[in-house]
């Protein structure tokens, strides 16, 4: 088990960013246009990390941070409080 190279905790739910944009895009496209181009462009603040040989689950691409980290930075973008809520509730509260 591979180490989040942002939060030094163990990788558990090993999802690549790279699925996990292409899920909040999908969740954000009929709910705020602004936020797409920001999820984007948080994605590829997050390409300057390592990747290591944690291997996602959905798509096999290493990764190097964790699930948490990544949707958590998206849940900060989100201005509106009651979409935030609804981002965390789908994402990552499980």
């Amino acid at each position: 088990m591979q180490v989040c190279q942002i939060c030094n905790e163990a990788i558990t739910n090993p999802i690549c960013i790279d699925c996990l944009e292409q899920e909040a895009l999908y969740w954000a496209r009929d709910r705020d246009a602004k936020l797409v181009r920001q999820i984007k462009n948080l994605k590829k603040s997050f390409d300057v990390f390592d990747l290591n040989t944690e291997k996602c689950i959905r798509c096999g691409n290493e990764m190097g941070v964790c699930s948490h980290c990544f949707l958590t930075e998206i849940a900060k973008l989100i201005k509106d409080e009651n979409l935030r809520t609804l981002f965390k509730k789908s994402f990552i509260s499980f």
